[in-house]
């Protein structure tokens, strides 16, 4: 096997080990030793340091006697820290070098020893015992340790030793050469003890290093760099513990300062200074370290949530001084921009990657990119009020192509910097991914960052299926092609005979997991079915996976999946993934030395939603430009007129945000863990398993090779967001363990077909070589043979489910079919006018369609097509169809006309009185009974015009409704003012008067529009809930679930032109516990009731035995929900004045954020003052605040306090999931989400610093006002014994008895109107908000009257000053 030399200028920047200067010297007993052998002139030969590692006892001390003195001790004891050989190695005949050979200790308690003597090595041997399996499973593990504390061009070699006991061998020599290949290894078996091929193993990789000094100088030293010779190695009290010697500096490195550590870890590598403080030293120790006030402590901001440390931001024009960054900058993490990447002998999981997108609009350039070297980027951002402006990173790459168009300042940067294409990415990092596939590795591509940033482009390319330059469009390499189809392109290339392909995509929406890939459209709770694999992976069991057999086969299934992802357009991209995404495919491969086995990689590709907070989101209109070049940009107009639209995405928008949070609190435990040197392959970490992202993906990312991909925005505008994702990045990076390899034994039937195929193909080989007669008959066996292999592999476990799935298809085919209804999936070819759902929804849309095969169709029980909503009735309308020529057809007339009946039935946003014809055209939209269905025609449909989006559609139906329905008008309207005059009471009894200046801003045009846009708003919203909690109500009737009740409520905002929010309020009539819920948690509950209603009525029409999943029972999917229950208000004005929490004022009330806004509990919350960030808390501390100044004596002073949030107590519900979130300073806080509580009150043990540099009277203003701290809970369910079955004998009696209800009826906008007892009920609503009213006014007065501890004692604190200050 060749060694892998250095090419002539893999060098560029040599190691600093050329001369011994760099090397810690040998402790003083081997001295003599040393010096005998360092002998003879050897000084006047290049002197070249080389280490052995590996585990204990596996030879590497005799192995380093034998090559350097032909000797070999079998009494050999355990190395106590290193052992050190030389010897002359004659190169050419012109070149004689000197090498040292470390040997050094294999025991844990010395790897810090180890990783100091790797620095300056330019070879490596890496050395493990043949006949000790384990020993040759650590070499990963060592291989990481290279890659931290060596230089990234030194050669390694991997050595197993004791050839001479190879009857007790343990590890083959094929698999360990496959090894070595993988990471780039010389390799060679030895025997130390009987010396055979030591020599040839030794000398390739000094030989190797010596050639590549030949044109080069070797005698480079470190600049001022004096090394004391005569430094011992103290040995603690024989405990083991190791500390290095100390050097002496006659003059240190200009910028650098002399600081605390208790290990010397400060070395040059290359031209760059590098430094990894450890602990705190012992006396006389000493480190060297770039000054702290260059550095800045990065907040982990996380979706605009900040999850835990200190803030700090200040205000500077000045730009730090040009810096080269090394691997070990920023405390020793390696970060990529753009582009992940990985050395092919690096063992190390966590690679981070930042992407860079274009512009989308004019602004400054607000960071610039600079690639130093193959593995060293850097980012700095500009125009930047950042105190810490330069990130490290392994690759930077700038991708902005229309800058030009753009860009506002610093366009010379733009020029100088280099473009990379996505070409250029897969290059370096995709065929490093490929090839960690192909070693049977799970690898994980993480893609995060804002949305429209680019990361799916990095990860995917364009991946819109309506997009004619989408990655899955092109059978070809492709410009804009991403990592993954590149790399799945070269695996289907690649593919050979007993290959299987796998693949799974599904997306996480809130709390729901919707599988893309099934054309059944199913849906469930994300905690459903989330089981490990055999392997350790976690997998989602009833997900789809399916066998593909060829690349094509991928294209087509990757369309038909993103068709029905869940997108929106935000002011951030046109195309907003609204939920996180995650592709994984599985690569089964036999292994060569062992066909029995197939070795699994597999890859996740996790295509995250956007990161910007909630808050900041509205749903955004946009228009398509393309320009003189061809590029195709889309513009952002502004947001939608449709403020409803903008309340959902946000309302989703924080669970996504929660999701995250959680995420960026596990990468910051997985820190914590590294530091603490406890995160160990195959542990786990605790906690953050209350969201899907986490649940799914943590205990896969500590097993797996994970490349992270970061994207931020070029723009001045995004900095606070690109801030936060490099702040993730730098957490994110962490993940160092070695990937848990999978396998699975091959079928005999596999077997089988493998042995025939190798007897075909040598065959074929042997006819070829000869006259050729015959072959063409074998290869055409041999075709049919492979041909049978892939069917036999496609009928594997996922095969298998893959036909478990079209069976059940083909039953709901037959159950649809009787009731006049067909599943578009075995549809698509038909030539016969029909009606398909719409549904605002993409998953939910097109998945029925009524034909009109008849001449007369009747729709309602009885007729030909039985739908299942509730509000249809017998005879509800018909279809009839005229056989006309086809040349007759005019553009107004198709063959088909829409006939009015008993039911209610709108026609393009009008109402069709009974009896009534209109002719149907195609794209006319028809809503019989609530459900919402486009008219389509095959032959007529127009090929240059698209229908009516669903939401236009939708918004078309709901307005016809709104002006059908003048009593629930009415109803609305005496609700607004209802709300209105509450409000206005409200705010009276808590002196929060309008002003005057208050109530112009109101009467202001403007003003004025956007407050009646927004209450338009919330119009149409109770217009849509309200039919829908009516008809659910039924639906849980029917299913045995009565106890639950629905209410249409509105709650309180700060909004400032006094708009509500509308919720919906859940009752549990058995428990007599309530919770409120977002409109859209609502609407998808609702949905999925209905589905797993009419697949109840299914079932019993078929006699067949059905049960709905306890996930998606309705008391557990309606319930069991995360809600706002309280909010608990402190007044921080005491904060300034350096004082503690008082005692009687740790327990706050938590008020309901709803009527009848009650106490609901008590949170403790405690503030205590700090000295600095990283001060211990200390009783006795209080600032030095001038009493005769005041506040404003903290003005320009920094300012510390940590929050402590202990616990809640008293609540009126049992909670199962509960976290804290409060706002601080303009940044969001969440504490950890706890699980599985079942509790009254649950404890939090949450702290946090809150630093601020320096004071300002902005910031003593903010304390001056109240702060929020808000409770979200979800309560525990009691499921009840009954199951929501066919063997339920109510619900079957019930659902025989009654009207099926739609499957799939998301789009449903129907129902009736509201009548007297909703009224009624509205009445009742106000009486109780006027009695609340009463209430807050009494307890107003006794505030007036009486005031807290703390209050009191600063109205004491505000005397005392006016009576000093008189």
């Amino acid at each position: 096997m060749n060694t892998p030399s250095p090419s002539r200028n893999q060098f560029s920047t040599p190691p600093k080990s050329f001369t011994r200067m760099d090397s810690p010297s040998p402790p003083i007993e081997r001295q003599t030793e040393i010096t005998e052998n360092m002998s003879e002139n050897m000084s006047e030969d290049p002197v070249i340091k080389f280490v052995m590692i590996g585990e204990n006892a596996v030879g590497k001390s005799n192995l380093a006697l034998r090559f350097s003195k032909g000797k070999f001790d079998k009494d050999s004891t355990h190395t106590v820290g290193f052992e050190f050989q030389a010897r002359k190695i004659a190169v050419t005949s012109t070149l004689t070098v000197s090498a040292q050979i470390w040997d050094t200790a294999g025991q844990e308690r010395f790897s810090s020893l180890t990783s100091a003597y790797l620095r300056g090595a330019c070879g490596i041997y890496l050395v493990y015992d043949i006949t000790n399996r384990a020993s040759f499973e650590a070499i990963p593990r060592w291989i990481e340790k290279i890659h931290e504390n060596s230089h990234p061009n030194a050669v390694r070699s991997l050595i197993g030793n004791k050839l001479d006991q190879v009857s007790k061998r343990k590890v083959s020599t094929l698999e360990a050469l496959t090894f070595a290949q993988s990471h780039n290894l010389d390799f060679c078996e030895v025997s130390a003890a009987t010396s055979e091929n030591v020599e040839v193993a030794m000398r390739r990789l000094i030989v190797s290093v010596g050639n590549s000094l030949i044109e080069q100088d070797s005698r480079l030293s470190l600049p001022n760099l004096e090394v004391n010779s005569s430094l011992l190695l103290d040995l603690d009290g024989g405990s083991g513990d190791v500390s290095l010697p100390r050097p002496t500096l006659s003059k240190l490195p200009r910028g650098w300062v002399e600081v605390k550590s208790g290990i010397y870890e400060n070395v040059w590598t290359g031209d760059r200074e590098t430094v990894r403080p450890k602990e705190e030293a012992s006396k006389g120790q000493i480190n060297y370290s770039r000054p702290q006030s260059e550095l800045e402590k990065i907040n982990v901001s996380f979706a605009g949530i900040k999850v835990k440390g200190t803030a700090s931001k200040k205000k500077s024009k000045k730009k730090n001084s040009k810096k080269q960054f090394s691997k070990d900058d920023e405390g020793g993490i390696s970060f990529g921009l753009h582009g992940a990447h990985s050395k092919p002998e690096d063992t190390g999981c966590g690679k981070c990657a930042i992407s860079y997108r274009p512009f989308v609009k004019e602004d400054k350039l607000g960071v610039e990119m600079t690639q130093n070297s193959e593995e060293e980027g850097e980012v700095q951002l500009l125009n930047s009020d950042y105190t810490t402006n330069r990130f490290a990173f392994t690759y930077s790459w700038w991708t902005a192509f229309n800058y030009e168009r753009y860009v506002q300042s610093d366009e010379a940067i733009c020029k100088r910097m280099k473009f990379v294409g996505q070409e250029d990415v897969y290059n370096s990092v995709g065929q490093k991914i490929k090839a960690d596939l192909m070693d049977g590795n799970p690898v994980v591509l993480f893609a995060y960052g804002l949305s429209g940033s680019g990361k799916t482009f990095t990860v995917f390319g364009p991946d819109a299926a309506d997009s004619p330059d989408a990655w899955f469009k092109h059978d070809k390499p492709h410009p804009q092609w991403g990592v993954f189809p590149h790399l799945a392109y070269d695996m289907f290339n690649e593919k050979q005979d007993g290959w299987k392909f796998t693949m799974k995509y599904f997306q996480n929406v809130v709390d729901i997991v919707r599988d893309l890939m099934s054309p059944m459209v199913k849906e469930q709770s994300y905690k459903s079915g989330m089981r490990k694999d055999k392997d350790g992976f976690m997998d989602i069991e009833w997900c789809e996976g399916t066998v593909l057999k060829t690349w094509d086969d991928l294209r087509e299934q990757f369309q038909k999946s993103n068709e029905k992802k869940a997108i929106s357009p935000t002011q951030f991209n046109h195309q907003s993934t609204r939920g996180h995404c995650i592709m994984t495919l599985e690569v089964e491969m036999p292994m060569v030395d062992n066909p029995s086995l197939k070795q699994k990689g597999r890859v996740y590709v996790c295509d995250l939603a956007g990161t910007e907070p909630a808050g900041d989101i509205f749903y955004a209109l946009y228009e398509k430009k393309t320009f003189p070049n061809g590029d195709v940009e889309h513009i952002l107009k502004g947001p939608h007129k449709d403020q409803r639209k903008t309340k959902e995405l946000q309302d989703q928008g924080k669970k996504i945000n929660l999701s995250l949070s959680e995420m960026a609190q596990f990468f910051m435990k997985m820190a914590e863990a590294v530091k603490k040197k406890t995160l160990k392959p195959g542990k786990s970490i605790p906690g953050c398993n209350s969201y899907f992202l986490c649940k799914y993906l943590k205990d896969t990312m500590l097993q797996a090779r994970t490349y992270l991909f970061c994207a931020i925005r070029p723009e001045v505008q995004f900095l606070n967001y690109t801030f936060a994702t490099l702040g993730f990045a730098k957490n994110a990076s962490v993940i160092k363990l070695a990937p848990k390899k999978a396998t699975v034994e091959a079928s005999a039937g596999e077997l089988k077909l493998m042995a025939e195929l190798a007897e075909l193909k040598a065959l074929v080989a042997e006819l070829q070589s000869g006259d050729g007669a015959g072959s063409e008959d074998i290869a055409a066996l041999l075709a049919q043979k492979q041909a049978a292999l892939a069917n036999q592999l496609a009928g594997g476990d996922a095969g298998s489910a893959k036909s478990n799935n079209e069976a059940e298809m083909k039953q709901q085919a037959e159950e649809y079919g009787r009731r006049g209804i067909s599943l578009s999936h075995f549809e698509k070819g038909t030539k016969e006018p029909y009606f398909v759902n719409l549904d605002e929804d993409p998953f939910r849309s097109n998945r029925f369609m009524y034909l009109l095969t008849k001449d007369v169709t009747v729709f309602g029980p009885g007729g030909d097509i039985k739908p299942l909503a509730l509000s249809v009735v017998k005879g509800h309308c018909s279809v009839e169809r005229h056989e006309n020529d086809k040349t007759e057809i005019t553009e107004a007339f198709t063959n088909c006309t829409l006939v009015g009946g008993a039911g209610e039935t709108i026609h393009n946003g009008k109402k069709l009185d009974k009896d009534a014809r209109i002719a149907l055209k195609p794209f006319d939209r028809v809503a019989i009974g609530g459900e919402l269905l486009l008219y389509r025609h095959p032959e007529f449909d127009p090929k240059d015009q698209e229908p009516m989006s669903a939401s236009n559609a939708i918004e078309e139906y709901q307005k016809s409704l709104a002006e059908a329905d003048n009593e629930q008008k009415r109803q609305m309207d005496e609700r607004m003012k209802a709300f209105e005059a509450e409000k206005d009471e409200w705010r009276k009894q808590q002196g929060l008067v309008k002003t005057q200046e208050e109530q112009d801003a109101i009467e202001n045009a403007k003003a004025k529009e956007e407050h009646d846009r927004a209450m338009a708003a919330v119009d149409r919203e109770i217009l849509e809930l309200l039919p829908k909690t009516k008809e659910l109500k039924k639906i849980v009737g029917l299913l045995d679930r009565d106890q639950l009740s629905f209410d249409v409520t509105l709650q309180r905002t700060d909004d400032p032109l006094g708009v509500p929010t509308v919720k919906v309020k859940v009752i549990n009539g058995l428990t007599d516990e309530s919770i409120i819920i977002d409109p859209f948690e609502f609407i998808k509950s609702y949905s999925i009731v209905k589905d797993e209603t009419s697949r109840l009525s299914m079932a019993i029409e078929s006699g067949r035995e059905y049960e709905v999943s306890e996930l998606n029972d309705p008391l557990k999917i309606l319930f069991d929900n995360t809600f706002q229950l309280g909010t608990c208000t402190i007044f921080p004005e005491y904060l300034i004045y350096g004082l503690s929490t008082d005692e009687d004022e740790v327990n706050t009330d938590i008020k309901n954020c709803s009527a009848p806004y009650n106490n609901v509990g008590k949170l403790e919350v405690t503030w205590v003052p700090l000295e600095t960030p990283d001060s211990e808390e200390d009783p006795d501390y209080a600032p030095d605040i001038d009493d005769d100044i005041g506040p404003a004596d903290l003005l320009g002073k920094p300012w510390t306090y940590k929050i402590k949030i202990s616990s809640c107590s008293a609540l009126p519900i049992t909670v199962d999931e509960c976290y804290v979130q409060y706002t601080f300073n303009g940044v969001e806080y969440t504490t950890e989400t706890l699980n599985e509580q079942d509790t009254h009150n649950p404890a939090f043990e949450y702290t946090c610093v809150h630093h601020v540099e320096s004071v300002d009277q902005e910031f003593l203003d903010y304390l001056m006002t109240p702060l929020e701290i808000n409770l979200y809970c979800s309560p525990a369910v009691r499921q009840p014994k009954t199951k929501v079955s066919t063997t339920n004998s109510a619900v079957v009696k019930n659902l025989t008895a009654g009207v099926m209800v739609a499957e799939g009826g998301g789009a449903s906008r129907g129902g009736g109107g509201g009548g007297d007892a909703e009224l009624e009920r509205l009445r009742a609503r106000v009486a109780e908000l006027e009695t609340e009213n009463a209430r807050l006014i009494q307890e107003n007065e006794k505030l007036k009257a009486g005031g807290s501890a703390v209050v009191k004692g600063l109205e004491a604190a505000k005397a005392l000053d006016t009576s000093i200050n008189a």
